[in-house]
């Protein structure tokens, strides 16, 4: 994916496009979704996303953490980390390169432009969506309660 230090040596968390995003899930990153609970039932949920606290970094994703996601295996893993916002995303990726992980991205424009130019989404709503796969292929789809096990993308 990226380095994360800038000229002064400092971690910082790289923006990525949401097609790089996109190639970067595609080829093996984990994909963090930190929006509330809120935005995620407005906008609908990134399948193959796990959700993440952005107030229990240290619970979810410590290695020795008896509470962390499953998916978090190595502080070499790659991480794309999507939000709201870059103000939402930042701080999260910041904090995950804090904690020791070495390769964290975030998604520049946030889960709004993810969605429409690379990101799957689904829809809780009850009505059409369409939603964009990796591929960049568009479906429309009936969207009663479409979840991460059943969208097909």
């Amino acid at each position: 994916m990226t380095d994360n230090t800038d000229t002064a040596g400092r971690l910082t968390p790289a923006l990525v496009t949401p097609v790089l995003a996109a190639a970067a899930v595609k080829g093996g990153a984990v994909l963090v979704d930190v929006r509330s609970d809120k935005g995620r039932g407005e906008n609908g949920e990134v399948p193959g996303a796990i959700v993440a606290d952005r107030d229990a970094l240290d619970e979810q994703f410590g290695l020795d953490s008896p509470t962390k996601h499953a998916e978090i295996i190595s502080l070499d893993q790659p991480i794309v980390v999507v939000c709201g916002s870059i103000a939402g995303s930042g701080p999260v990726a910041e904090g995950l390169l804090e904690r020791g992980f070495r390769n964290v991205v975030h998604i520049d424009g946030g889960f709004a432009d993810g969605r429409t130019q690379a990101c799957p989404r689904t829809s809780l709503h009850g009505h059409t969506a369409t939603r964009r796969g990796f591929s960049g292929s568009t479906q429309s789809v009936k969207a009663d309660c479409v979840d991460r096990q059943h969208a097909s993308i």
